[in-house]
């Protein structure tokens, strides 16, 4: 499978996608763009690829994507399972904290990174919010095991749920 995004450097993603349909390629391409309207090409242009993904790329849609177009079956662990926060001496599950989020810019960030599948950005975050010392641990293991577990949606609803 190619995840292509159309903007790439030296060759863009429609003119990969045409030189992979050129030398015959049956592998699935996915083209990505954070232009909504791109995905309203040309007919010629729309079969170089199978599908199209606006970024910021919603990581479940992602997922299926993967899962439809390499035949795959994702395994998901029960939903009564509650996994522990890894390095908590306390080992709290990571379902069972009430906490208020208090309204910090920090945490508006890592909100907004959260919401764009930004991984980076929210590790960023997260440091910048461990080092502040904005959350008290549980709660900032939490939020780290959401992201350490790619659950960015959760972790945003959450923060937005405060």
């Amino acid at each position: 499978l190619f995840l292509l995004d159309v903007n790439m450097p030296v060759m863009d993603g429609l003119a990969l996608a045409a030189e992979l349909k050129r030398r015959k390629c049956i592998a699935p391409v996915l083209m990505l763009s954070a232009d909504a309207q791109e995905q309203h090409r040309a007919l010629e242009e729309q079969s170089l690829y199978d599908d199209y993904l606006v970024k910021p790329v919603d990581n479940q849609n992602l997922l299926d994507k993967l899962a439809h177009y390499l035949k795959l079956e994702w395994i998901h662990e029960p939903r009564n399972a509650q996994p522990l926060l890894s390095g908590d001496p306390l080992a709290v599950p990571a379902t069972d904290l009430d906490f208020v989020f208090p309204p910090h810019p920090l945490l508006l960030e890592l909100k907004a990174c959260a919401e764009m599948g930004y991984r980076k950005g929210v590790q960023e975050v997260l440091d910048k919010i461990e080092l502040s010392q904005v959350l008290p641990s549980s709660a900032l293991n939490k939020l780290k095991e959401q992201a350490r577990t790619f659950q960015f949606q959760k972790l945003a609803q959450q923060l937005d749920d405060s």
